[in-house]
């Protein structure tokens, strides 16, 4: 219901009335919101609060019964871990005609197209609508992928057409703009270019990257028509090389067929769940009350009983073996909570906040297992001799390939994920290698182990890397070819060239000095 002060003209005096106007169900054409992204910690860098329905103006009773009648809704696709913009999108689409043309448009961050909280909505996108557009910003900083005025987080516009299509539901075109707008003639060109895009290169094709926007003799972005994945991520965002995404599309189908190589080859892969278990929530493992089951200790000795992982130090973290940072006590009253989260600890820890040009580790190794936390889960694999091949994969410039893509990429130079996002991941499938293969893979990782590699956007021009790549694709995937060999080279630099990954950083990392700094 919304009242409006209004003029009601006659008699002998004008007065001043309120209307009311009641919006139902089903009666708009179109809808554009840029709602509110309020969801605790959404946006850390911004001053403007984000806790749901919190005002400068409104107490905090008015606030909690506000949050007990959006809890009484009934929600279609709205999610309270999204955040109160998950429930626009829901009550626009109840909003909207049933009529095939009414249309939706949204500004949103950027999760909402990876994140699995917001998989209700993508999924009704998938299967409820029809030409769908998103639009993404390929820019290095935060606060020049976004389209709105207060954020310093990446957003993407989204429109969509109501209504079910037979030759375009399930599908989107995917718009990565070199950079946000500069006016709004240039936002109508690109507009127009976009509408004059005839058979678009699909996600599908070989990798030959998207169809260029144009204006004039100016790039401006490109397009990609793409799939849109039901229960999964939609991960063609914020990618200035549509070529990488193809690539790593291919990956995920078991073909390794990158930019500039001939023709695909076969490797083996699958999901990260197929293959292992993540360790336990870091909130059951030691937040306070009751639901943790240990205290944390920030020291770590080799007598201690539960060593742990807990924080991502870039300079001590360069090579794969790392050694914990702290130890864990089981509370009181809390063994067997315990003992359960300690049936999924182990050797390999993943990074689930990874600073691409900051980090060089996306999976670390310790010597005995050590209990995950925070950003470092544990991935438990079948077999322990595992460990080795899949922290050489997670590591090599493929790995790292699937790992940017499947990442949230709502800050500059970083990878956001989560231990469900995690599972999804597709990655090596290390029970289809020989007896012999994994004997490679274990010496390869004993002989690398202890050296330093450089941050992944200086992937380029570091040795260590490609020699983990080249020994990966000989000794373990057995890929020979020298073409092989020349797309990976092209692949690191086509990586290291991408903004969301080198996040506009221009200083290099000086492993022997930072090593010289450790040491004292």
């Amino acid at each position: 219901m919304m009242g409006t002060a209004a003029q009601q003209i006659g008699g002998e005096d004008d007065t001043t009335v309120m209307t009311q106007q009641k919006f139902r169900y089903g009666e708009f054409d179109i809808i554009v919101l840029n709602p509110p992204f309020t969801r605790p910690d959404s946006d850390a860098n911004s001053s403007v609060p984000k806790a749901v329905f919190k005002g400068s103006g409104r107490d905090k009773e008015e606030e909690q019964r506000m949050r007990r009648a959006r809890r009484q809704k009934d929600w279609q696709v709205g999610d309270g871990n999204a955040g109160l913009a998950s429930d626009f999108v829901d009550l626009a689409n109840k909003m909207l005609k049933e009529n095939g043309n009414s249309k939706m448009g949204f500004i949103l961050p950027i999760a909402c197209l990876v994140s699995p909280h917001w998989k209700k909505v993508r999924n009704m996108w998938a299967t409820e609508y029809h030409d769908l557009f998103v639009i993404t910003i390929a820019d290095a900083k935060g606060e020049n992928c976004a389209f709105s005025a207060d954020t310093t987080i990446a957003e993407c516009m989204v429109v969509a057409t109501k209504g079910k299509k037979i030759d375009n539901t399930g599908r989107g075109m995917f718009i990565s703009l070199n950079h946000r707008p500069r006016s709004v003639l240039e936002a109508l060109e690109i507009v127009n270019t976009t509408h004059r895009l005839d058979n678009v290169r699909r996600l599908e094709d070989e990798p030959s990257g998207g169809d260029p926007l144009k204006v004039g003799d100016d790039s401006l972005g490109h397009a990609l028509n793409c799939p849109l994945q039901i229960d999964g991520a939609w991960d063609a965002v914020r990618i200035k090389q549509m070529a990488l995404i193809q690539s790593a599309y291919r990956l995920a189908n078991s073909e390794m067929w990158l930019p500039a190589q001939a023709s695909p080859l076969e490797i083996r892969m699958c999901r990260v769940n197929d293959i292992a278990e993540v360790s336990a929530h870091h909130r059951d493992i030691h937040e306070k009350g009751e639901r943790g089951a240990f205290d944390v200790e920030k020291t770590y000795t080799n007598t201690d009983l539960y060593p742990g992982l807990w924080h991502v130090k870039a300079p001590a973290q360069r090579a794969m073996m790392v050694e914990p940072d702290c130890h864990l006590i089981t509370r009181p009253s809390r063994h067997d909570k315990a003992q359960t989260i300690l049936a999924r600890n182990g050797r390999v820890h993943f990074n689930t906040m990874i600073g691409f040009n900051a980090n060089s580790l996306g999976v670390l190794f310790t010597e005995k297992p050590a209990l995950g936390i925070n950003s470092l889960p544990n991935v438990v694999l079948e077999k322990q001799v595992y460990d080795y091949v899949w922290t050489l994969w997670g590591n090599s410039t493929l790995g790292f390939l699937l790992h940017w893509v499947h990442s949230g990429k709502q800050q500059p130079g970083r990878g956001v994920s989560s231990r469900t996002a995690l599972l999804q991941m597709p990655t090596l499938d290390v029970r289809c290698l020989s007896d012999e293969t994994l004997t490679n893979a274990e010496r390869i990782f004993h002989t690398l182990k202890h050296q330093r590699m450089l941050p992944f956007n200086e992937a380029d021009h570091d040795p260590v890397r490609h020699e983990l790549d080249r020994l990966l694709l000989i000794e373990v995937l057995n890929i020979t070819s020298e073409d092989a060999h020349k797309a990976i080279h092209r692949l690191r630099e086509l990586l290291c060239a991408e903004p969301s990954i080198h996040g506009g950083k221009k200083s290099r990392c000086n492993l022997e000095k930072e090593w010289e700094t450790l040491n004292r």
